[in-house]
């Protein structure tokens, strides 16, 4: 009886856990896939990428020593930007308000990180996307990582 009881209880944790495995396995296997092609970008022009960050279906990457950054948004094709050629970086929200129950509030729209070439010009010349409503409804890390990678490439682009 004993025997039965845990062959039964083993059946049973298995039965739960599955899925949470299999939810992590293909987590990673996304992950490995992105920097992965990021990585081969990257080696197409003699870079190797030394931070990168994955959120959802993106990812940017840094050449630290040759400060290029990489960038792959929602699983389109990868840029990449000579942050030497830059001078200065922005984080650009786009929203809208909205009015409820005599209330209102901001909805962002649009998250992107702009590279310009000549300061106070306001032309871009690089964009990069971290969130767009109409691709995904909710907004989860996007503003840190909009707030982070702006930071990074703030300092870097005024060291150059």
């Amino acid at each position: 009886m004993d025997i039965e009881v845990a062959v039964v209880s083993a059946l049973m944790i298995g039965i739960c856990a599955l899925p949470f495995i299999l939810i992590v396995r293909a987590k990673n296997k996304r992950k490995k896939r992105l920097v992965n092609e990021l990585n081969i970008e990257a080696n197409k022009v003699n870079c190797v990428i030394t931070e990168y960050e994955i959120w959802r279906e993106s990812v940017i990457g840094l050449d630290t020593n040759r400060n290029i950054l990489f960038a792959n948004d929602a699983g389109k094709n990868v840029q990449y930007f000579d942050l030497k050629e830059y001078r200065s970086v922005n984080q650009v929200k786009t929203s809208y308000r909205v009015h409820e129950h005599g209330e209102s509030r901001s909805v962002i729209e649009r998250i992107e990180i702009v590279l310009d070439t000549v300061a106070g010009r306001g032309k871009s010349s690089g964009k990069i996307l971290i969130f767009d409503a109409e691709e995904t409804p909710l907004i989860e890390q996007e503003i840190e990582i909009a707030e982070k990678w702006e930071k990074k490439l703030r300092e870097i682009v005024k060291r150059n």
